[in-house]
């Protein structure tokens, strides 16, 4: 895999736009990768005050110094609000940020299922935030399309109960993983609903998703800006309330977002409640962004988002 270099005068700034019409603007020191795989345009940047940046078909996913805030939201709250997280699915996270924050909880395994093997190659040789978590002996990696892969594990459950022989699935590390199995938790780390990203989104993709967790069991997503309020949040919003008896909605600001204030959606399967989570233990974590005194405050939301989504 070859990567582009550039000097610092090549490429001075990146600019990105937010669709109603406003932007953020990053300092560049220089460009590290610039790869076009099967999937995406990525690349790689050293910044001039925020560490290393990655971007996906033009848009920032990763500011190292602005990630906590959404990996930390992103994870925490959910792992926190369940007595005993043992097996995580992580779909997308291809950087390995929200997979870090999984492994800082005594779970007994955590399966990444990135559709992109190239997002994980480069970011675990130039992006580095995965502090050593893709090599975590409780890590399994899947390279597959995140609904293909939650959609073939109900049809392995369904086969099993009926005695039948399972769906074909691969089992091999970094490449492929034993799709079978309920989870505790899954969360979804996802771009925007765009091309192949789109379903993740989708009442379709909730509903196989609730079948996969288990009896107790907590689904999040990343869902785009709040404010501005988008319409790929409502969409994931209403798409995830038709399938979920329990919703929740987080708000935090992500440094480096060309929004404000980023949601994160989460659906609630049997006796949990995120509100309520258990943050006695936080502090061994040792986190940048959220702690105990923050907690209660992600669940809070403008008047006209609550307005919105008629709570």
């Amino acid at each position: 895999m070859e990567e582009k270099e550039e000097s610092s005068s090549e490429c001075e700034e990146f600019v990105e736009w937010h669709p109603e019409g406003y932007g953020i603007c990053i300092k560049i020191r220089k460009k590290l990768v610039d790869f076009t795989s099967e999937f995406q345009h990525i690349e790689i940047y050293e910044t001039e005050n925020f560490g290393k940046m990655l971007v996906l078909d033009g848009a920032i996913q990763v500011l190292e110094a602005g990630e906590a805030s959404y990996h930390e939201t992103l994870v925490h709250p959910a792992m926190l609000a369940h007595p005993r997280p043992e097996s995580v699915l992580v779909i997308g996270g291809g950087d390995g940020g929200t997979l870090r924050e999984v492994l800082k909880h005594d779970v007994k395994k955590a399966t990444l299922v990135e559709i992109d093997p190239a997002v994980v190659e480069l970011c675990r040789a130039f992006l580095r935030i995965d502090n050593g978590s893709f090599d975590d002996a409780r890590t399994e990696i899947c390279f597959e399309d995140g609904f293909e892969f939650l959609r073939k594990a109900g049809e392995c459950e369904k086969e099993s109960s009926r005695g039948g022989k399972s769906v074909e699935s691969r089992s091999v590390r970094g490449t492929g993983c034993e799709n079978s199995g309920k989870y505790d938790v899954i969360l979804v780390d996802s771009t925007d609903p765009v091309r192949h990203a789109r379903g993740l989104f989708s009442e379709e993709f909730y509903a196989i998703a609730f079948s996969a967790l288990r009896e107790n069991g907590i689904l999040v997503t990343q869902a785009g800006s709040i404010f501005p309020l988008s319409s790929n949040f409502l969409n994931a919003y209403y798409n995830m309330k038709a399938v979920f008896p329990r919703i929740e909605v987080l708000s935090a600001p992500v440094f480096g977002y060309a929004a404000p204030l980023w949601g994160f959606i989460a659906g609630i399967k049997g006796n949990l409640n995120m509100r309520k989570a258990d943050l006695s233990g936080i502090e061994r974590l040792e986190l940048q962004f959220y702690d105990a005194k923050m907690h209660d405050t992600l669940f809070f939301l403008p008047a006209f988002v609550k307005k919105a989504l008629q709570l």
